[in-house]
């Protein structure tokens, strides 16, 4: 699968640089609308949508310019989720927003909110852009009622889901959450939703279909969230018991922010009310000691939050599979069973 995502990764790098959203100015804007693009991404979604078209006989030829829309539109949210959350960095590098700061105090000797106003403005251009790459599917063979479907599906449906998760998650640092449902469905329009696009629009574009009820389309829908689900529990998992070398930010984080996971709800039902103090004494810490962070993790598996959660990944997983079924057997659904098994168990 590594393979694989490598080959779709360079077509996707090489689409999106030959086919850039012109017309935009000032130059640094334009910069800075691919400044995320080149500083890494794995191009998952881009990946899920090829090879739901592939695994139906479409060529990757056609579905070029609506997979490179995917990794943009997650190219935007990024954008503006790391102004939402205050982030200055994103895969090692400076945030849009960030690199943005910079540019005003290196050219005009200040900020004064340059960053984050010209970042939000970023995001917008990345949204023109991707319906500008929808339209480019016109020139590659997709039927004009599919291309508009998916316009459709992007604007009516996908975005409004997906701010929903993200308002969602910035509500819950200013309230709990109602039950471990309410975090489930969080999840799912926050991560989930685009992942479900993704799948979804390769099988309609397989099919040359204009209609995301169709049955194919549903299961590949499905098996996409499951899988991001899955994915969110285990990446609330890795945040408190990875390997720190492995996992590329502190270990513990989390629970020094107070973030409200699945795993930590789950603890909260099932651990004792002396633990749970503990638990909460950790929050607004800056970093945790090994003794504070063994302790942690001591708790939450004893309580038997862990393993409630490893089995709630394990389940997601299962119901992405059983999805599957209805395929053709050959080489693309093997590499997303392999997908969905990396989900599951990742190790960062």
């Amino acid at each position: 699968m590594k393979t694989e995502l490598s080959s779709v990764a360079e077509q996707i790098n090489h689409f999106l640089d030959t086919n850039r959203l012109t017309h935009i100015s000032p130059d640094y804007l334009a910069e800075a609308v691919t400044h995320l693009v080149k500083n890494g991404g794995k191009r998952i979604r881009p990946a899920l949508l090829c090879w739901f078209a592939q695994t139906l006989g479409a060529s990757i030829d056609k579905l070029l310019p609506i997979a490179a829309a995917t990794e943009i539109y997650h190219t935007w949210t990024l954008v503006h989720d790391d102004i939402v959350d205050n982030d200055d960095t994103r895969r090692g590098k400076p945030a849009t927003h960030t690199h943005l700061k910079n540019y005003a105090v290196d050219h005009f000797g200040t900020d004064n909110n340059f960053g984050v106003n010209m970042g939000i403005l970023t995001g917008d251009l990345q949204q023109a852009w991707v319906n500008k790459l929808v339209l480019n599917g016109l020139q590659t063979g997709c039927k004009a009622e599919t291309i508009l479907a998916i316009l459709d599906r992007i604007n009516s449906y996908l975005t409004p889901k997906l701010i929903d998760g993200e308002a969602t998650d910035v509500e819950f640092e200013s309230r709990e959450p109602k039950n471990v449902e309410e975090v489930i469905q969080m999840m799912g329009n926050k991560t989930g939703i685009l992942l479900e696009f993704c799948a979804q629009t390769g099988v309609l574009l397989a099919k040359d279909g204009s209609n995301y009820s169709d049955s194919d389309v549903t299961e590949a829908g499905n098996f996409a969230r499951n899988c991001g689900l899955a994915f969110q529990l285990q990446d609330d998992i890795l945040g408190i018991f990875a390997d720190e070398s492995k996992l590329g930010k502190p270990v513990g984080s989390d629970l020094c922010c107070g973030k409200q996971t699945v795993l930590m709800l789950k603890t909260k039902a099932l651990a004792s009310e002396k633990d749970i103090d503990f638990l909460n004494s950790l929050t607004a810490k800056e970093l945790l000691n090994s003794e504070e962070l063994s302790k942690a993790q001591r708790i939450i598996e004893e309580c038997g939050a862990l393993k409630e959660v490893q089995t709630m990944a394990q389940q997601f997983s299962n119901s992405a599979m059983e999805s599957l079924q209805n395929f053709p057997k050959n080489q693309y659904r093997d590499y997303l069973e392999q997908f969905c098994h990396y989900m599951t168990n990742r190790e960062k």
